[in-house]
């Protein structure tokens, strides 16, 4: 277990806290545990402990796209170069994507943590665990978020007689938290699906912008990106690189 993972996971958990202590009162937090399951709490009234699966429901895909910045290195210098050298900059940004809040956006990215319930009620005695779930995309602000996504979540998860006792959800943009499912409430019938409502949202990575310069975000934003998500097609893969070969020698006959 990394120190960086434990880091970020106590992250997430302190954004939850709030929430959990409307649920269950006061408690302390066991600093001890950090792994299967990644945190617990025990609380103040009873000495109950409850244990916490920390999770991210965002799709891995995603995550790698943007988290990968070994691969936007070379190009931030260049154009860094190009900046510096001869004031230009590439108007285009570095990566772009549509990421959809599905009525199962949440559900796919926590049914795979049903395999380790079994096995963490067995290791201690818990009164109760649960799961904090995190998101970057999908946000609790969403318009929809409450009559939409939250019972859709709540639906799936009572219907695939999801184990863990309850979920917390929590929305890493806004620093809010919401219970979307409790094993002791179970909603038994589907919400209405409506795709109009799973639209979703475009995140996008800025290129380097000098300071003083005037320039339209919203065209910058239109623009298809440096770097597109990876593809498994061998010629998608080409032809990206040919591209990104070509807008980098069209700048450089530019200076």
């Amino acid at each position: 277990m990394s120190q960086d993972k434990i880091s970020r996971e106590r992250q997430i958990l302190s954004l939850a806290l709030p929430l959990l202590k409307e649920i269950y009162g006061e408690f302390d937090i066991d600093n001890n545990q950090v792994d299967n399951p990644d945190a617990a709490i025990v609380l103040n009234d009873n000495s109950k402990m409850i244990g916490i699966e920390i999770t991210s429901v965002d799709s891995p895909k995603v995550k790698a796209y943007f988290n990968d910045e070994k691969e936007c290195a070379s190009e931030r210098l260049e154009q860094l170069e190009c900046l510096l050298e001869g004031g230009s900059f590439t108007a285009q940004p570095m990566k772009k994507m549509s990421v959809k809040s599905e009525h199962n956006y949440i559900f796919n990215g926590l049914i795979k943590k049903s395999e380790k319930y079994e096995s963490y009620v067995s290791s201690r005695s818990y009164h109760e665990m649960i799961v904090v779930a995190s998101s970057e995309y999908l946000e609790i602000s969403n318009e929809y978020f409450f009559e939409y996504h939250m019972p859709w979540t709540n639906y799936l998860l009572s219907d695939s007689l999801f184990p863990f006792d309850k979920v917390v959800y929590v929305c890493e943009n806004s620093e809010k938290a919401a219970l979307v499912y409790d094993k002791e409430k179970p909603l038994e019938v589907p919400p209405k699906l409506d795709k109009m409502k799973e639209a979703g949202m475009t995140r996008s990575l800025s290129p380097i912008i000098p300071v003083g310069v005037d320039f339209n975000y919203n065209e910058i934003f239109e623009k298809e990106p440096f770097f597109l998500p990876k593809s498994n097609s061998k010629k998608e893969k080409k032809k990206n690189k040919a591209q990104r070969l070509a807008r980098r020698i069209n700048r450089k006959k530019k200076k």
